[in-house]
């Protein structure tokens, strides 16, 4: 069977591995029993490894316990009064970065300083081209030395 092709080649359905028990577990850890799987074929072979696998099954059985166990714990869990408010950040409650007057005119001469460095660190004197190759010659030998 071809699928749709992918940057203008169509590609065949690859064939799938047999689903081992790991995989299995890992599909069916994120699944919730009773719930659709949604028409994933992945889902639905997993809940056959289930049915095929007994150590699978028990260890299905064994984490739906654990999931019903956890879920009847926070049924009866009351919220604690005010918990939004404690845990949702508002806006007043944060201070403002307070900076003194003077900072950004430090900050501006700082950079003033780092680009003029850069300038004149670049710079060579007035450039003068060389009118001959024994003038080149003599201005490459002057940095060598």
């Amino acid at each position: 069977m071809l699928r749709p092709s992918i940057g203008g080649r169509s590609c065949k359905k690859k064939e799938s591995n047999p689903m081992d028990e790991q995989e299995a577990r890992s599909i069916l850890s994120m699944y919730r029993a009773g719930e659709p799987a949604l028409d994933d074929a992945r889902v639905e072979e997993a809940l056959r490894k289930v049915e095929a696998d007994p150590d699978v099954a028990e260890w299905w059985d064994e984490e739906q316990e654990l999931d019903r166990i956890i879920a009847s714990k926070l049924a009866t869990t009351r919220v604690p009064a005010g918990l939004k408010a404690r845990v949702t950040p508002t806006v007043e409650a944060r201070s403002p970065i307070v900076r003194s007057s003077w900072s950004r005119g430090v900050m501006l001469a700082a950079a003033c300083i780092v680009a003029l460095a850069a300038f004149f660190s670049s710079w060579r004197g007035p450039f003068r081209p060389a009118a001959s190759m024994a003038d080149y010659r003599d201005e490459m030998v002057s940095f060598v030395k």
